[in-house]
């Protein structure tokens, strides 16, 4: 069998306050900020060393609020990189009438909420396909799916700059109350 071999997906951004455990992951949804994809390297630092990021980010954010800033200092778990990929665009394969992706597989895109609407879809369209062959059904899948994806992910490439900002929000410094 042959296996076709896809682009790897691409870092975007990375999230620079992720800490593993407690809310932090939940609550600080709204004060994320985007950073570069090698900010932790780029400091001198590696994923492992929980205390120097921790003290990274308190300087960095030193100007927060106390409140949020606890997001930080009162967690004791160690740090979780966690960055955000897409495939570059657009993501094709090989045809084998085997085999084929879907849902993030085939087209991983930002988290901007239609990834797990494409992969539902692209499970029913596959799972309901009716042809005398699986190679057929895959063929009739890919024929619908690719370009659909392709478009998809042409329209949010880059939306992830967006997703995480670069300002500093009002209600994360310290004299917003």
């Amino acid at each position: 069998m042959k296996w076709a071999r896809a682009a790897p997906p691409r870092p975007t951004a990375t999230a620079a306050c992720s800490f593993s455990a407690t809310a932090a992951t939940t609550s600080a949804s709204y004060v994320i900020q985007r950073v570069p994809a090698g900010w932790i390297t780029a400091g001198g630092l590696t994923p492992q060393d929980t205390d120097g990021i921790r003290a990274h980010l308190l300087e960095r954010y030193r100007d927060w609020s106390p409140r949020l800033r606890r997001l930080i200092t009162d967690n004791d778990g160690p740090y979780v990189d966690r960055p955000i990929f897409a495939l570059p665009v657009p993501h094709t394969w090989e045809h084998s009438p085997t085999v084929t992706l879907l849902g993030d597989a085939a087209h991983l895109m930002p988290p901007l909420g239609v990834g797990v609407n494409l992969a539902m879809l692209d499970a029913c369209e596959l799972a309901l396909a009716r042809h005398d062959t699986v190679g057929e059904a895959v063929r009739a899948y890919e024929k619908t799916m690719l370009p659909r994806s392709t478009e998809t992910a042409r329209l949010l490439d880059g939306a992830a700059t967006e997703l995480l900002s670069t300002e500093l929000p009002d209600f994360a410094t310290a004299d917003h109350h």
